[in-house]
């Protein structure tokens, strides 16, 4: 939410003892906004810097400051920082959840674990996660999110009950219109039924349909977002497998979570061998189809 033009307009000052210090900025906000955003955008760490001079400088810079923000769901006791960190500033400011638009949900910050005390790390440690997670998202809307990137590459099922119901609740958010399933990611495809209403997706990872709906994601999910088919309008795929199990997904049957009758444009990367599987993707979306880009590994199936 953005202040309005008059609190920048009188001193701002500060007490300390009997001093005082009176400050007034020589421009009306929405000027300031826009030298800010236009030209301080792309480096967030001058955005942090700013932020710390003042009250009313930190008002402009908080909305480019936390427009983007990555969880990591921590998987040792050492990795609870990033969450706890947030938890609190939230706890202090909770408005800035609504300037969440690209929300990126990761592993723990990872590396070797310290094997001096082994007991200690080999707590649960997920126990703070879900505790953090559930606070965050439940108790705000998130309603100006826009975009998803899945990088969490941890055994989604060995995940606790909340926590899954948690990401349910988040992939149902009608406001976001797109979503990146990063490399080395095992995604359920049950998720992909609450992502009914997004326009781009893209699956770098594996797609894991081993598992059908299940009921914690049914119960989940409000009249408006229940699970039904994606049907985005850009898919950007790739395939590494040697059973192409990502194309094979997309295919139409009654276990698919995809409808493709509003699919415009489809990039696929793939191997040689899966090739032959794009013509029936293609005549489910024949009518809508304008842009098709196909890229196959070179000999060796490490370049495109």
């Amino acid at each position: 939410m953005s202040p309005s033009s008059s609190r920048f307009q009188g001193p701002i000052s500060t007490t300390c003892g009997e001093d005082q210090v009176y400050w007034t900025l020589p421009l009306p906000y929405d000027i300031v906004y826009l030298l800010v955003a236009t030209y301080l955008e792309d480096s967030s760490a001058t955005i942090c810097t700013l932020s710390l001079t003042c009250k009313p400088l930190a008002e402009i810079c908080r909305p480019l400051k936390f427009r983007a923000v990555v969880l990591r769901i921590p998987q040792h006791k050492c990795d609870y920082g990033t969450l706890t960190h947030f938890l609190a500033l939230l706890t202090a400011s909770p408005n800035i959840i609504d300037f969440i638009g690209h929300l990126t949900i990761a592993d723990g910050r990872g590396g070797s674990v310290p094997r001096a005390e082994p007991k200690l790390y080999e707590l649960v440690p997920l126990e703070h996660a879900v505790s953090s997670l559930l606070f965050i998202f439940n108790a705000h809307d998130l309603g100006n999110l826009k975009r998803l990137t899945i990088s969490l590459k941890l055994d989604w099922w060995s995940l606790p009950t909340e926590l899954i119901r948690t990401f349910a609740y988040i992939f149902a958010r009608p406001t976001i219109c797109a979503v990146t399933i990063e490399k080395g990611v095992s995604f359920p495809t049950p998720f992909l039924h609450l992502l009914n209403e997004i326009s781009s997706l893209e699956i770098f990872g594996v797609l894991d349909q081993s598992t059908a709906v299940p009921t914690v994601i049914t119960n989940q999910s409000t009249p408006k977002t229940r699970p039904s088919h994606c049907a985005p309008e850009k898919l950007v795929l790739k395939d590494d497998s040697r059973s192409g199990i990502n194309l094979l997904i997309l295919l139409p049957s009654p276990r698919t979570p995809f409808h493709l009758s509003r699919l415009t444009e489809l990039r696929v990367f793939l191997k040689g061998p899966h090739i032959s599987i794009l013509n029936d993707i293609i005549g489910s979306c024949s009518k809508t189809l304008t842009t098709l880009g196909v890229y196959v590994a070179t000999w060796g199936g490490r370049e495109y």
